[in-house]
């Protein structure tokens, strides 16, 4: 009988095993054990006698595939009722989140922690987590309700702040107690 298609994930180990109910094993590493323990890409064979002094025969070969490396990104930020879209640009042959969602992408609306496992065409797997913080982002304006002009570069000037998109031009005006323009 052979194998083949045995793969090695980044630095992984793999155990071959020849079976049981032989008397005795013979491996091409010298080992006399129904299993080893392999480590490196090579072409692995084992000679495996029963209690009647049949023989039988395995080959076993074990090729290396790097880990899928995927990387979602590190503190990444969503405002106030907004979403952000999580994803792996690779194309991979599982994708599995921490939400449970096997997508290849995924909108997140709340903040948390996130991670990804993906798993290649060699059933080698890479993951990583991501952290989405919300922000507090102001989606109009936000007036002041007072001003220290004391030169300390802190609430010396009273302004309106404005995050309107698409406002090219606003009118400022200010009037006393009495109704007065200022």
């Amino acid at each position: 009988q052979i194998n083949t298609g045995v793969t090695l994930c980044g630095n992984a180990q793999r155990v071959l095993y020849a079976g049981s109910g032989f008397k005795t094993y013979s491996w091409s590493t010298g080992d006399t054990t129904p299993q080893i323990t392999v480590n490196t890409p090579a072409l692995y064979t084992v000679n495996a006698i029963d209690g009647d002094g049949c023989i039988a025969y395995d080959t076993f070969t074990v090729t290396a595939s790097q880990m899928p490396v995927i990387t979602l990104g590190r503190n990444l930020f969503i405002c106030n009722s907004q979403s952000i879209t999580l994803g792996e640009n690779g194309i991979y042959s599982k994708y599995l989140w921490s939400t449970g969602s096997t997508n290849r992408s995924i909108v997140v609306y709340n903040p948390g922690t996130y991670w990804l496992m993906v798993t290649d065409s060699n059933n080698c797997t890479g993951a990583d987590t991501t952290t989405v913080v919300q922000r507090n982002c102001a989606t109009d304006f936000f007036m002041p309700t007072s001003f220290t002009p004391n030169g300390d570069r802190m609430n010396d000037i009273f302004k309106p702040l404005l995050f309107i998109a698409g406002l090219a031009k606003y009118r400022f005006v200010i009037y006393n107690r009495l109704g007065a323009k200022i």
